[in-house]
């Protein structure tokens, strides 16, 4: 792997910890209700999107891992 692939790899790792983080915040901040948890319209639209950056970020790393 060339010193560009091992910086963008890093690079990428690190968007994935921060958007982890994020979700992990955002899980943290639900409430729970008599047992029910609840989640405001705008978490649940934050939490969606950071998943699914996840998932991009994820597939963008194991293409680099892949070379």
């Amino acid at each position: 792997m060339s010193s560009i692939d091992e910086s963008r790899l890093r690079e990428l790792q690190g968007a994935l910890r921060e958007k982890m983080q994020s979700n992990k915040e955002i899980a943290d901040s639900f409430r729970v209700d008599n047992g029910t948890v609840v989640v405001t319209t705008e978490q649940k639209s934050a939490f969606d999107k950071n998943m699914s950056d996840i998932r991009e970020i994820k597939s963008l790393i194991e293409g680099l891992e892949g070379m």
